[in-house]
C-alpha cells in the first residue's frame, strides 16, 4: 500500500521562500497526522501543496501567480518555490517528488512559470538517485501510477480542496462529471462507440467488396480474350520482321552501294564544272578591271624596275617633305604654348595687382569703422569714458560682463527655491487627493459588482420563474408520450422486415448461380476461340484491303486521263510511259543547258556592275565626306578665299591686343603726369577746379576695365589662328574633290548605264526560260505521281489476292468446330442474369434502408420521451434555485445602500483638495512669470555688452593681417613684372607669322608629289592584272579538257534507274513497316490492358473473396465484443454502487445525531444517448421513512458538510485499496457539537478498522 511520509514547502502562500530548514518539513505519522493552527498559518497550503505535487493542478482561484508567496511583500522581483514530497510507492519503494515554480512582477501584473519537476528514487543496488522522469506531462501521469489511484481520486477524494469539498450536492451536470471520471466511464463508452464506428464502416467495406468481386469476374474474361488474341498478332509480326529483314540486308543495301558509287563519281564531275564557271568568272572581272584602268591612267612605257625606282624617289621626298612639315608643326605648337604662357602670365600679374590695391582700400575703410565703434560704446557705457588706450577698453567691458553673470546666477537660485516651496505644498495636495480617489474607486466598483449581481439575480428569477402546474402538465405529456413508444413497439415488430430481406436474399443466390454456369460455358468456348479471332482479324484486314483497291483503281484511271487525255488498255501503258518519259527527260536537259549559258553570261554582267557602282559609290561618298568636311568649316563660301580673309582678320586682331597693351602704361603716365604738374598731359593746359579729378577718375576707370579687355581680345586672336589652322588642313582634301568631280565620277557612271542595259535583256530571257523549266517540271512531277500509282496499284492487287486465299482456308477451318451456342447469345444471357441480379440486389437495399428508417422513427420517439424526462427534473431544480436568489437579492440591496453614503463624503473632500490645489497652482504661475521677465532683462544686457567685445577683436585681427602682409612692396613688384611680359609677347607674335608661312608652301608641293606616286602604282596595277589573265586562259583549257574524259548522261540515266528501283524497295519497306507498327502497336495495346487494367486480375479475384469472409466474420465478433464490454461496464457499475451506499449507510447512521434524515444514498440513474451508449445521471438523496427526496437545495450547511465527508469516505473505501491517504480539511465546518464528537468518534473507529 502506498503512504506519503514527508512534504517540504518553500514559497508557497505564507511560507517563507529564503528559509530552508526542518521548520520547513512536515512529516506525516499513521494511521493518523492532526495539524491545527489559527486561520492563516496554512493548514488548507498543506493540502494545496499535496495535491500540487500529486496531480501538478494549481488549487482553484490562484492564477496570475496567488499560488506563491506575493514578491511585494519579500520586496523582490522574482520569488522561487518549491515543493517536495516523499512517499511510499505500491512496491514499498521510497521516491521523492519535486515541482519547482517561479512568480516574477512585472509593471502591471504578476506573471508564473514552471521550472523544474522530477521524481527521484533510490538504487536499491548501486545506492545512486536515479530520475524516473523530468517532464511537467509525465510526472503528472506517473505519481498516479506510483500511489495505485487514478488522478480523478487524487482530485477528488484524496485531496479534494475546501472550497470544492461539497461537490457531491453540486449541480448534476458538475456531478456526473465527477463520478464519470471516478468510474472512468467515458473511457468505455469511447471504445464501445469506436467498435460500433468500425462496425459500421466494415458493414460498408462488406457492400463495396461485394461489387468488386462481380466486377472483377467481368474483368477476368475480358482478360482471357485479350491474352488469345496477343498470341495470334506475335505470329504475325515474327512472319512481317523475316520479310523485312530480307529487304534491308540484300535488295536496298545492294542498290545504295551502287548509287553511292555513280553519285561519288558526279561529285567530282561537278567539282571540275564549279572550277570551270569560277575560272570564267575570275577571267570576265580581270578583264574589265584592264578596261577601266585603261580608261583612266596613262600608260607609261618604262620597265618594271624602272617604275618601282620611281615610287621609291616619290615615297623617299613624301617622307622628307613631311619630316620639314613635322619641324615647323613642332616650331609653331612651340611659338603658340609660348605665347600662351606669357598671356596667362600677364593676366595673373593684371589680377594680382587688382588685388593690392583692392586690400590697400578695405584696410583705410576697417580702420575708421573701429574708431566709429569706440565712440559709440564710449557713448553708450559711461565706465569708458575715462580708457583712452585700446587694452583699457577691453579690460573695463570684461569686468562689467563677469559682474552681470555673478548678478543673474544670485537670481536664479534665488527663483528656483521659491517654485520648489510651492510645489511641495501642491504635491501634498495631489496625493491626499489620489487617496480619496482610490478609496472612490473601490466603494463604486463593489457597488457595481453588487448591482450586477442583483441585475443577474433579478434576469435568474425572471428566467426561473416557473409554477407547479407547468410540472403536472410536463407530468401528463410524458404519460401519454409513453403510450405512442409501445403502440409504435408493437406496429415495427409486426413488420418483420428481416423475413422479408432472408427471403429476396435467397432467390438473388439462385440467379447468381445460373449467372456462374454461364460464365462457365463461355470460358470453354474461350479455350477454342484462337481460329474464330484469327478468322475474325484476316476479314476485317480483307475489307480495308478491299476499300483500298477500289481508291487506287479510281485514281489510277484520273491521273491517266490528265496526262494523256484518254484510257489505255493495261499491256500498252507500259510502254507509252516510257516514251513518254524520255521525251521530257531530253527536252529539260536542253532548256537547263540553256539556263546555265544565260546564268554565266548575267554573273558576268552583275560582277561588272556591282564593281562600277562599288566605286561610283565610293568615289561618291568620298566626294561627299570631303565636301561635308569643307562645309562644316566654309559654309558656302570658297576655300582659298576664306584662308586669305582669315589672314587679314588675324593680322588686325594681333595688332589691336598690341596697343591694348601698351595703353596701360600710357595712361598709367598721363594720370602720373597729371598729379605732378596739374595740367593736361597732352594739350598742356591747366586744369580748372574739380577738371583734373575728374580727368583721374576717368582714366583709372579706363585703366581698370583694361585687363578684361586684354582677355576678350587674346580669345578673339586666339579663335582666329584655330581658324586658320583649320582652313589650311583642308587644303589637300580641296585638290582631291576638284579630281573626283572632273574625271573619275563622269566614267563610272557611263560604265554603270551600258552594264544595267546588259543585265535586263539577260535577265528577260532567263525568266522565259524559268517558265518553261517549271511547266516541264509540272508535267514531270505529275508523271512520277502516275508511275507511284501504277506500282502502288499493282502491290495492292497482289496483296488482296492473297488475303482472299488465306481467308478461304481459315473459314474452312472454323467450320470444323461446332457449338450448342455461340458467344455472343451466351453474352447475352449473361447480361439478363447480370440485370437481374442487380435488380434483386436494390430491392434488397430498399428494404435495409426502409428497416432502418422505421428504426430510426422508433428510436427518435424514445429520445423524446427521455427529453421530457429530464425536463421535469430540471424543471423541479429550478424550483429550488428560484427561493435562494431572492434571499441573496435582499442582502446585495442593504450593501449598496451604505456604499452610497460613504461615496457622497468622499466626494465632498474631493472637491475641497481640489480647490486648495488650483489656488497654489496659480501662486506658482505668478511667481514663475515675474522671474521669467527679470532673468530676460539681465541676459539681455549680458548678451549685448558680449557683441560689443567679439566686434572689437574682429576688427583688430583684420587690422594685424594687413600689417603683416607689407602690400605696398608687392604691388610695384607686379607692375614691373607686366612690363616685362608686354616685350615677349611682341617678340612671339612676330615668330608665329613667319613659321604659318613657309608651313603652307611645304603643304602645296607635298599633294603634287602624292598625285605622281598613285600614277605609277596604277600602272604596276595594270601589268599585274595582265599576267593573271594569261594564268586563268591556261588554267581554262586544262578543266575543259578533264570534263570532257566523263559521260555525264550515261551516269545520270544510270542514276534515275537506280533511285526508281531503291524507291519501289522502300515503298515496300514502308507498307510492311506500317503494318508491322500496327500490330506491333496491337500486341503493345494488349500487353498494356493486361499489365495496367487486368494486371493480377485473377489474383484480385481471389484475394477479395478472402477479404469479403474475413470482413463479415470480423462484423460478427466486433458485435459481440461490444455486447459483452457493455454487459461488463454496467455490471461493474453496479457493483461499486451497492459497495458505495452500504458503506455510506453504515457511516451516516454511525455519525449522524439528527433524527430528521433515516440515511443518505447515491442515486445512478441509466440514460440512453442518441449513440445507444448507455451512461447515468447521479444524485444524492436523503431517506426518511422509506421516502426519498433529493438532498441538493434541501439540506442544512451542517448536513451537507456531513453529507460530503461520508461519501468521499465512502469513495476512497471503494476505490483507494492500494493507497491509505486521505487529506480532510476543517471537517467540523458548519457542525453542531454532538455531530462534531461523533464524526472523530466515527474517524477513530474507521482508522482502527482500516
Amino acid at each position: 500500500m502506498s503512504k506519503i511520509e514527508k512534504l517540504l514547502i518553500r514559497g508557497i502562500r505564507s511560507f517563507n521562500p529564503d528559509v530552508y530548514s526542518e521548520d520547513n518539513v512536515i512529516s506525516f505519522l499513521t494511521p493518523l497526522t492532526l495539524i491545527v493552527g489559527p486561520n492563516g498559518s496554512g493548514k488548507t497550503t498543506i493540502i494545496e501543496c499535496l495535491k500540487y505535487a500529486t496531480t501538478g493542478d494549481l488549487p482553484p482561484n490562484s492564477k496570475g501567480g496567488a499560488f506563491i508567496h506575493d514578491p511585494k511583500i519579500a520586496n523582490e522581483t522574482e520569488i522561487k518555490a518549491q515543493i517536495k514530497l516523499k512517499f511510499s510507492n505500491l512496491s514499498g519503494t521510497h521516491l521523492v517528488a519535486t515541482r519547482s515554480i517561479q512568480s516574477t512582477q512585472k509593471k502591471n501584473s504578476i506573471t508564473q512559470k514552471t521550472l523544474e519537476s522530477v521524481l527521484m528514487y533510490k538504487d536499491s543496488v548501486t545506492g545512486e538517485q536515479k530520475s524516473i522522469s523530468s517532464r511537467c506531462a509525465e510526472l503528472d501521469t506517473e505519481i498516479p501510477i506510483q500511489l495505485g489511484v487514478s488522478k480523478a481520486i487524487l482530485e477528488n477524494v484524496i485531496f479534494c480542496h475546501q472550497e470544492e469539498s461539497n461537490w457531491p450536492l453540486s449541480e448534476p451536470s458538475i456531478l456526473k462529471k465527477k463520478f464519470d471520471d471516478i468510474f472512468a466511464s467515458t473511457k468505455y463508452t469511447k471504445v464501445i462507440d469506436n467498435i460500433k464506428s468500425i462496425r459500421k464502416e466494415q458493414s460498408i467495406n462488406i457492400k463495396l467488396e461485394s461489387q468488386k468481386i462481380s466486377f472483377l469476374e467481368k474483368d477476368k474474361f475480358k482478360a482471357e480474350s485479350l491474352r488469345t488474341a496477343q498470341i495470334v498478332a506475335r505470329n504475325k509480326v515474327n512472319n512481317i520482321k523475316e520479310r523485312l529483314s530480307d529487304l534491308e540486308r540484300n535488295e536496298i543495301d545492294e542498290v545504295s552501294e551502287e548509287i553511292d558509287r555513280i553519285e561519288e563519281t558526279l561529285q567530282e564531275i561537278g567539282q571540275l564544272q564549279y572550277l570551270l564557271k569560277q575560272n570564267t568568272l575570275e577571267k570576265n572581272i580581270a578583264d574589265k578591271n584592264m578596261e577601266e584602268l585603261s580608261a583612266k591612267i596613262k600608260i607609261y612605257t618604262e620597265s618594271d624596275d624602272e617604275l618601282n625606282e620611281l615610287i621609291k624617289k616619290y615615297s623617299e621626298e613624301i617622307k622628307n617633305s613631311s619630316q620639314n612639315n613635322n619641324t615647323y608643326k613642332y616650331q609653331l605648337d612651340t611659338a603658340n604654348k609660348r605665347q600662351k604662357f606669357l598671356e596667362s602670365q600677364q593676366i595673373n600679374e593684371l589680377t594680382k595687382k587688382g588685388r593690392y590695391q583692392a586690400e590697400i582700400e578695405s584696410y583705410e575703410t576697417i580702420k575708421k569703422k573701429r574708431n566709429n565703434l569706440i565712440n559709440n560704446l564710449r557713448t553708450k557705457y559711461e565706465f569708458l569714458d575715462q580708457q583712452k588706450q585700446m587694452n583699457q577698453i577691453f579690460n573695463a567691458m570684461n569686468s562689467e560682463n563677469a559682474l552681470l553673470n555673478q548678478d543673474l546666477h544670485s537670481f536664479e537660485e534665488l527663483s528656483r527655491k521659491k517654485e520648489n516651496d510651492i510645489n511641495e505644498k501642491i504635491n501634498g495636495f495631489k496625493s491626499k487627493l489620489f487617496i480619496n480617489k482610490e478609496n472612490q474607486k473601490n466603494d463604486k466598483s463593489k457597488y457595481s459588482s453588487n448591482k450586477l449581481k442583483y441585475d443577474e439575480y433579478y434576469m435568474k428569477l425572471k428566467s426561473n420563474e416557473i409554477s407547479k402546474q407547468e410540472i403536472d402538465d410536463l407530468i401528463k405529456t410524458i404519460k401519454e408520450k409513453e403510450n405512442v413508444v409501445k403502440e409504435e413497439q408493437i406496429q415495427f415488430d409486426n413488420m418483420d422486415y428481416l423475413a422479408q430481406i432472408t427471403m429476396k436474399e435467397k432467390e438473388s443466390e439462385k440467379i447468381k448461380e445460373s449467372y456462374r454456369a454461364i460464365v462457365d460455358e463461355i470460358s470453354k468456348i474461350h479455350a477454342n476461340s484462337k481460329l474464330q479471332v484469327q478468322y475474325s482479324l484476316i476479314k476485317e484486314k480483307l475489307k480495308e484491303k478491299e476499300s483500298s483497291k477500289n481508291e487506287i483503281i479510281k485514281e489510277y484511271k484520273k491521273k491517266m486521263q490528265e496526262i494523256y487525255n484518254e484510257i489505255y488498255e493495261e499491256n500498252e501503258i507500259k510502254n507509252i510511259n516510257s516514251n513518254y518519259k524520255t521525251n521530257l527527260s531530253n527536252e529539260k536537259k536542253n532548256i537547263k543547258d540553256d539556263i546555265e549559258r544565260t546564268k554565266n553570261q548575267l554573273a558576268s554582267t552583275k560582277t561588272r556592275l556591282s564593281i562600277s557602282e562599288s566605286s561610283y559609290q565610293k568615289s561618291l561618298t568620298e566626294l561627299e565626306k570631303s565636301n561635308e568636311k569643307i562645309s562644316q568649316i566654309c559654309g558656302e563660301e570658297d576655300l582659298k578665299e576664306m584662308l586669305k580673309e582669315t589672314e587679314k582678320v588675324l593680322m588686325e586682331k594681333q595688332d589691336v591686343l598690341a596697343n591694348i597693351s601698351s595703353a596701360k602704361i600710357m595712361y598709367t603716365k598721363f594720370i602720373a603726369k597729371s598729379k605732378k604738374s596739374h595740367c593736361c598731359p597732352l594739350c598742356i593746359k591747366k586744369f580748372e577746379n574739380s577738371e583734373e579729378n575728374k580727368f583721374i577718375e576717368r582714366l583709372e576707370k579706363i585703366i581698370q576695365k583694361i585687363p578684361e579687355t586684354i582677355e576678350k581680345a587674346k580669345i578673339r586672336v586666339e579663335e582666329e589662328l584655330k581658324k586658320r589652322e583649320k582652313l589650311r588642313s583642308l587644303e589637300p582634301l580641296y585638290l582631291k574633290i576638284e579630281s573626283l568631280k572632273n574625271k573619275e565620277l563622269k566614267k563610272l557612271k557611263e560604265d554603270i548605264d551600258k552594264y544595267k542595259k546588259e543585265e535586263e535583256v539577260l535577265n528577260d530571257n532567263l525568266s522565259k526560260l524559268n517558265e518553261k523549266l517549271n511547266q516541264l517540271s509540272i508535267k514531270e512531277n505529275q508523271f512520277k505521281e502516275f508511275e507511284e500509282i501504277c506500282q502502288k496499284r499493282e502491290k495492292i492487287l497482289k496483296e488482296y489476292h492473297t488475303i482472299e486465299i488465306e481467308i478461304n482456308e481459315l473459314k474452312n477451318d472454323v467450320n470444323n468446330i461446332g457449338t450448342h451456342k455461340d458467344l455472343k447469345e451466351l453474352q447475352k444471357d449473361q447480361q439478363f442474369f447480370q440485370n437481374k441480379s442487380d435488380e434483386l440486389q436494390k430491392q434488397i437495399n430498399n428494404m435495409h434502408n426502409q428497416y432502418s428508417q422505421a428504426l430510426m422513427q422508433l428510436q427518435e420517439s424514445k429520445n423524446m420521451l427521455l427529453k421530457l424526462n429530464e425536463k421535469l427534473t430540471y424543471l423541479k431544480n429550478r424550483l429550488n434555485e428560484y427561493e435562494f436568489i431572492k434571499i441573496s437579492m435582499d442582502n446585495l440591496l442593504k450593501d449598496n445602500e451604505k456604499f452610497e453614503q460613504d461615496i457622497k463624503k468622499l466626494e465632498i473632500e474631493e472637491k475641497e483638495i481640489e480647490d486648495k490645489i488650483v489656488i497654489a497652482e496659480e501662486e506658482l504661475a505668478f511667481i514663475k512669470k515675474a522671474n521669467e521677465q527679470e532673468r530676460f532683462k539681465k541676459e539681455a544686457k549680458i548678451k549685448e555688452i558680449k557683441e560689443s567685445i567679439d566686434q572689437l577683436n574682429n576688427i583688430n585681427d583684420e587690422i594685424k593681417k594687413y600689417q603683416n602682409k607689407n602690400i605696398e612692396n608687392l604691388l610695384q613688384e607686379s607692375e614691373q613684372e607686366l612690363e616685362k611680359i608686354d616685350k615677349e609677347l611682341k617678340e612671339c607674335h612676330t615668330k608665329i607669322l613667319e613659321i604659318s608661312n613657309v608651313l603652307s608652301q611645304q603643304n602645296e608641293h607635298l599633294l603634287k608629289i602624292e598625285v605622281l606616286k598613285r600614277e605609277v602604282e596604277d600602272n604596276i596595277q595594270y601589268r599585274s592584272i595582265q599576267q593573271n589573265l594569261h594564268n586563268l586562259n591556261k588554267k581554262k583549257v586544262e578543266l575543259e579538257s578533264k570534263i570532257s574524259q566523263y559521260d555525264i548522261e550515261t551516269y545520270n540515266d544510270n542514276l534515275i534507274m537506280l533511285n526508281e528501283k531503291k524507291k519501289e524497295l522502300l515503298n515496300e519497306k514502308a507498307t510492311i513497316t506500317g503494318e508491322l507498327k500496327q500490330l506491333e502497336d496491337r500486341v503493345r495495346q494488349i500487353e498494356r490492358e493486361l499489365t495496367t487494367e487486368y494486371k493480377n486480375v485473377d489474383e484480385d479475384y481471389i484475394k477479395s473473396q478472402l477479404k469479403l469472409k474475413t470482413d463479415e466474420m470480423a462484423y460478427e465478433d466486433l458485435e459481440k465484443y461490444s455486447k459483452a464490454l457493455d454487459n461488463a461496464i454496467m455490471h461493474y457499475h453496479s457493483i461499486k454502487m451497492e459497495e458505495i451506499n452500504r458503506t455510506i449507510q453504515e457511516l451516516w447512521v454511525q455519525t449522524y445525531q439528527g433524527s430528521d434524515i433515516d440515511t443518505i444514498e447515491i442515486r445512478g440513474e441509466k440514460e440512453l444517448s442518441k449513440s445507444k451508449v448507455k451512461s447515468y445521471n447521479y444524485r444524492v438523496v436523503m431517506l426518511k421513512d422509506g421516502k426519498e427526496i433529493n438532498m441538493r437545495g434541501r439540506c442544512s450547511s451542517g448536513q451537507k458538510v456531513l453529507a460530503s465527508l461520508i461519501i468521499r469516505l465512502a469513495l476512497a473505501e471503494s476505490f483507494c485499496i492500494n493507497c491509505g491517504i486521505l487529506a480532510l480539511d476543517e471537517p467540523t465546518t458548519n457542525l453542531d457539537q454532538a455531530n462534531i464528537e461523533s464524526l472523530a468518534e466515527s474517524l477513530t473507529m474507521y482508522c482502527l478498522n482500516n
